[in-house]
């Protein structure tokens, strides 16, 4: 009851309103002033909102171009490293295979050198002999010729 008591006066004002054309009719267009006010603040917002939209797309658009471009140069300086890598190991290789190459001239050139050493110790102490048996003939005062020097 008490809530028929405090919606009688509404029902009132809206059976008035009706029934008053006048009344009827600034109703109606307060109405439609609100409607149209609602309306335009709501094509506002989805303007802002679509707009918000667009260039949330183009950052990301942008964002995405500067992600493919910074990949693309990575993959390019990778490559290249890569490459130069790669050279470097072929370069290193070569080296490597000098340096043997190297070390078996040097192995021979020890070992030529160790035989021309033995060689001549050899030559010397055959020479020291052949002095000695000179030395050994003149002190008998018989002459002795010497055989000719024979080459090892």
């Amino acid at each position: 009851m008490s809530r028929l008591a405090t919606d009688l006066p509404v029902y009132i004002e809206e059976l008035a309103i009706i029934t008053d054309s006048a009344a009827a009719e600034s109703r109606i267009e307060k109405v439609t002033r609100a409607s149209a006010r609602r309306t335009l603040a709501a094509e506002q917002r989805t303007a802002l909102a679509e707009e918000a939209g667009e260039q949330a797309i183009a950052e990301l658009d942008e964002a995405g171009q500067g992600f493919e471009e910074e990949t693309e140069r990575i993959r390019k300086e990778t490559a290249q490293q890569v490459a130069d890598v790669e050279f470097v190991r072929a370069e290193l290789e070569r080296h490597r295979e000098r340096v043997a190459h190297l070390e078996e001239r040097l192995d021979r050139a020890r070992e030529e050198a160790d035989t021309a050493r033995r060689e001549r110790a050899d030559l010397a102490l055959h020479l020291e002999r052949h002095h000695a048996d000179d030395t050994d003939h003149a002190a008998c005062a018989v002459p002795v010729r010497s055989p000719a020097p024979q080459m090892t």
